[in-house]
């Protein structure tokens, strides 16, 4: 800069250029004007409430295997698996129901993991969920509309357009012992992406037991907001389902509504149907309820006799040695935090009953639903 002084050369500009050079090194320091920010959605304090539901009805040791979850759309361009893996390490933060193994195509075959079985069953999850993003519609729905007006010699105009396109997933559960769906245990669910403008921004609606359901969408973050909201509601379902606790009242509905009777009802009559499930069921259900302390090995015995009629009571039913439908319905949606404590009162002012299952109580309780 001297030198070009000396010889009479102006330099300002190069100054000037050197001090725009710092400012702008001093901006891009500072870093993004906005700061990180979690990726919440409605269903975040419904994931911690599944999680308390789990340590409420004794739901532990779940295994489960999750595939990838593909998108044969090539539409939603978002990591579908990673974001129902986070949804389940949010549910699971105390209870630890859930032990989720991930599963990549490029890790190992299915032959190579039932032989992994024969070698070392404790390694092998009980469960594999498996799906994919099913369907992405585009603009299902499309409006534009203009509008103009004129100002003395001016003349301004502006255009709106908006769409909806459908996103929809469907994840189900399969038994590895078997190889066999697990009926019933499925998350079907589609959301409709409403866009307006150039951008992605807009609002993601759909229904869900008679709830409508509505999130305001960032621009350009649409489709894997979509994708989340999708994975955390099949996470809820899914395991739900399957564990067979009300996940419903996790969702804001109760068991008045005609699709979560229906889902009771059929929960009843599988249970039913298989006389050893019903009563390893409610042998988990009575030990969380610290009223039994048996196996839990689908055998009756006269300490669950006593515990079922006990809690019967306690709901302010009329006590009987047989499993009906309508204890099954009352015990779902029971305040358990309440009823247990009545159960207990009452259990200790009867005469013990001897445990024919008590030696083997010290084994692990089957998952409830299992």
């Amino acid at each position: 800069g001297l030198l070009l002084a000396a010889c009479g050369m102006d330099t300002s500009k190069y100054t000037d250029y050197d001090k725009d050079v710092v400012a702008r090194s001093k901006e891009v320091q500072k870093g993004p004007a906005n700061a990180p920010r979690p990726s919440d959605t409605s269903f975040t304090q419904a994931l911690r409430c599944m999680d308390f539901m789990f340590i409420t009805y004794g739901v532990r040791d779940v295994s489960v295997l999750v595939e990838d979850i593909s998108d044969p759309t090539k539409k939603v361009n978002a990591g579908s698996k990673d974001m129902f893996i986070s949804a389940v390490s949010q549910m699971t933060r105390r209870s630890r129901a859930i032990q989720l193994m991930a599963f990549s195509a490029t890790d190992f075959t299915l032959k190579e993991m039932l032989e992994k079985r024969a070698q070392k069953l404790e390694e092998t999850p009980q469960y594999a969920i498996r799906g994919s993003v099913s369907a992405y519609d585009e603009s299902v729905i499309k409006k534009q509309g203009d509008v103009g007006g004129l100002l003395g010699p001016l003349m301004a105009s502006r255009a709106r357009q908006g769409s909806g396109s459908v996103l929809g997933v469907d994840l189900n559960v399969i038994n590895t012992s078997t190889l066999n769906l697990v009926p019933g245990v499925t998350s079907r669910n589609s959301v409709l992406l409403v866009r307006e403008g150039e951008g992605a921004d807009g609002e993601l609606m759909f229904s869900k037991f008679g709830l409508n359901f509505n999130f305001t969408l960032v621009k350009s973050e649409g489709n894997a907001q979509a994708m989340r909201t999708l994975a955390e509601l099949a996470a809820i379902e899914l395991f739900g389902k399957l564990a067979k606790v009300p996940y419903w009242t996790c969702l804001g509905t109760d068991d008045k509504d005609p699709a979560v009777q229906a889902e009771i009802t059929d929960w009843w009559e599988s249970l039913a149907a298989d006389p050893e499930s019903l009563v390893a069921f409610f042998q988990t259900q009575m030990r969380a309820r610290g009223i039994y302390k048996g196996a839990t090995n689908g055998r009756v015995d006269e300490a669950l006799i006593q515990s079922l009629e006990v809690y019967q009571q306690a709901l302010g039913m009329k006590s009987t040695s047989s499993l009906e439908f309508e204890f099954f319905r009352r015990y779902l949606s029971a305040d358990h935090a309440d009823v247990q404590k009545k159960a207990q009162a009452i259990q200790k002012a009867l005469p013990p009953v001897a445990d024919a299952n008590a030696a083997q109580a010290g084994g692990a309780a089957a998952p409830a639903g299992a």
